[in-house]
């Protein structure tokens, strides 16, 4: 933890994920095999308005080669509701400002539930697996549990 140039909180952590009775390989869904993730996480105290969370995996595993490159993948969740002005220089993303903003500068109905609190936001996942040319079915599937899991996960 330390303070960011804004001066709020900056949250960092570093973790070990167990996912039980994720397969690699086709095979493994038989057998059940657990799967290991490293989790960076960093982001700004919850209650900072406009700024952003992420999370950055990598998977680790006791039969990867030590030298094995570790392909990351991760998420980051950007709020779109923000007390700031539209000009501000912390938005980076206009697929965010689109949904965020009308023409007149009002924000869209149903952007942010007052009684509970809750708040719109954009979600960018990217990931990579390493495959062969013949796995590439078995890999396309896993990608898609993956992405149902971590957007389960955020929800």
């Amino acid at each position: 933890m330390g303070l960011g140039q804004d001066g709020f909180l900056v949250l960092k952590l570093l973790e070990v994920i167990k996912l039980e009775g994720v397969g690699l390989y086709p095979e493994d869904a038989l057998i059940g095999r657990d799967m290991f993730l490293l989790q960076l996480c960093s982001g700004m105290d919850e209650k900072a308005v406009g700024m952003c969370s992420e999370l950055i995996f990598a998977p680790i595993d006791a039969s990867f080669a030590d030298e094995a490159p570790l392909l990351a993948s991760g998420f980051r969740i950007i709020p779109l509701d923000s007390c700031k002005e539209d000009s501000s220089p912390n938005r980076t993303l206009d697929l965010a400002s689109s949904l965020e903003v009308r023409g007149n500068g009002n924000k869209l109905s149903g952007d942010r539930d007052v009684s509970t609190g809750s708040a719109r936001s954009v979600m960018t996942i990217a990931f990579e697996f390493a495959f062969e040319t013949h796995m590439q079915e078995s890999v396309s599937a896993m990608a898609r549990q993956y992405v149902r899991s971590i957007i389960s996960s955020v929800q």
